[in-house]
C-alpha cells in the first residue's frame, strides 16, 4: 500500500492520537511532538498536516500516516491500515464518523518561494537594517570569535519593536518579501516579519558555498523549556504557519574554501563558524544529526571541486547517545557514497563539540 496517500479515511493526527504521542508545539501546517522512535522529548518530530507525513529531525525516522503506526508496531502497512480503521471506528460513533476524513480548518495560503538570489538580496538588506547588541557580541566573543570574525559572519540581534516597518522599508527598496521565509501577510493585508519578544536572540545566517544567505536560525536568549526541563535553544526564522508565509527548510551551512581538499562536517552553523575561525579549516554544518540530506548538493559541488577527504565531526555524545551515533554512521555512509574518503574526528570527551575543543587549545596557548 502506498505510504503517501491523501485520500485516507484518517490523517497523521489521528494516528498520533492513537499512539499517544506527546504534542509540544502546534502550527497551522505542522505539529512538533516527541519522537516515539528515538525517544527524544524536545519536540523534534514534525507531523506535516498537509502532506500527512512525519519526520524526526533528530533520528531521521520518516514516512506517511500508515507507516507511522506500522513502523512502531513492526507490522506491514496493510495490517496497520486495518488496525487504525478498527481503532477509529471503535472510538467514534459509526454513523457520525463513518471513518471519513474530519473537516479541517482552512489553512493559511502559502507563498511561492522566491529564488535564492532574491532571498539573499532581501536577507542582506534586512541585516543592514539590524544591529548586534553588546551582550550578543560579548557572548560570541566568549565562544572564541573576534570582532572582525563576528562582523564578517553577519550575526544580528532580533529587533524588539517596529516589525512591520522592516517589511515596508524592504518593499520600498525593491526587495522581495513574498516567498521569503520569515515574512507574511497580517489580517489587515499588510506585510510584516515574524519577530517576537518571546523569541528574541542572535540571528545566525546559514550560507551556501557561494556565500549567499539561504536561511537564519535564532539562538534564543531564553530557550523554550518543557515540563521535563528539556530546552529548545534554536528555532528557524520561518513564517510557514502564516498567511503567504513559507518555510525556511533545513539547509546546510558552509564556511571556508570551496576548493579545499579536506572538509569537516559538524552540527550547527554557529559551531561551524567558530571552528572555522579557530582552525582556519573548511566546515559544513547540518541543522541536526538527522538532516544529512541537506549535504547532497554541497557534497556534489565539493566532489567536482576536488575535495578528497571529509571528516565526521559530530559532538562527542555520539559515543554515548545511540541517536547521535546513528546519525554519525549515516553521515559516514553518505561520505562514502559520494566517493570521498571518510574520516572520524575524535577529541577529549570533556569537550562536547569540536568548537569547544579548539577553543580550549587556543586558551592553552594564550
Amino acid at each position: 500500500m502506498a505510504d503517501y496517500q491523501y485520500d485516507l479515511p484518517f490523517d497523521i493526527m489521528d494516528v498520533a492520537e492513537i499512539l499517544d504521542v506527546r504534542i509540544r508545539r502546534r502550527g497551522a501546517r505542522s505539529v512538533y511532538a516527541d519522537c516515539p522512535f528515538c525517544g527524544d522529548s524536545r519536540g523534534k518530530l514534525n507531523l506535516n498536516l498537509e502532506k500527512n507525513v512525519f519526520r524526526c529531525n533528530y533520528c531521521g525516522a520518516s514516512g506517511g500516516a500508515i507507516a507511522f503506526y506500522a513502523m512502531l508496531h513492526n507490522i506491514p502497512n496493510s495490517t496497520a491500515y486495518s488496525e487504525i480503521c478498527e481503532i477509529i471506528e471503535g472510538r467514534y460513533e459509526k454513523e457520525k464518523r463513518s471513518i471519513e476524513k474530519k473537516n479541517k480548518p482552512k489553512l493559511p495560503e502559502m507563498g511561492k518561494p522566491v529564488s535564492l538570489y532574491e532571498r539573499n538580496q532581501t536577507y542582506q538588506m534586512l541585516c543592514a537594517m539590524l544591529t548586534l547588541t553588546k551582550e550578543h557580541r560579548r557572548q560570541l566573543r566568549l565562544r572564541g570569535l573576534s570582532d572582525e570574525q563576528i562582523d564578517r559572519a553577519g550575526y544580528r540581534s532580533t529587533p524588539v519593536f517596529g516589525f512591520d516597518g522592516f517589511a515596508k522599508r524592504l518593499l520600498e527598496k525593491g526587495c522581495a518579501v513574498e516567498g521569503v521565509p520569515g515574512f507574511y501577510v497580517k489580517n489587515n493585508g499588510t506585510w510584516t516579519v515574524r519577530f517576537s519578544s518571546r523569541a528574541s536572540g542572535i540571528m545566525i545566517p546559514y550560507r551556501t558555498m557561494s556565500g549567499a544567505v539561504s536561511a537564519f536560525q535564532i539562538r534564543l536568549d531564553n530557550p523554550f523549556v518543557d515540563e521535563k526541563g528539556h530546552k529548545t535553544k534554536y528555532i528557524w526564522f520561518s513564517s510557514v504557519d502564516n498567511e503567504k508565509g513559507v518555510s525556511s527548510g533545513s539547509p546546510a551551512h558552509f564556511v571556508g574554501d570551496p576548493c579545499d581538499e579536506t572538509v569537516f562536517v559538524t552540527e550547527g552553523a554557529l559551531k561551524a563558524d567558530v571552528a572555522n575561525a579557530l582552525s582556519g579549516r573548511t566546515f559544513l554544518a547540518v541543522a541536526g544529526v538527522g538532516n544529512i540530506s541537506s549535504l547532497k548538493e554541497p557534497f556534489a559541488f565539493l566532489k567536482k571541486n576536488g575535495t578528497k577527504n571529509i571528516y565526521e565531526c559530530y559532538d562527542s555524545d555520539k559515543f554515548s547517545n545511540p541517536n547521535v551515533k546513528r546519525g554519525a554512521s549515516a553521515l559516514v555512509e553518505m561520505i562514502k557514497e559520494f566517493g570521498f574518503k571518510p574520516k572520524i574526528m575524535k577529541w577529549d570527551r570533556r569537550y562536547k563539540g569540536i568548537d569547544d575543543m579548539l577553543l580550549s587549545k587556543k586558551e592553552e596557548l594564550e
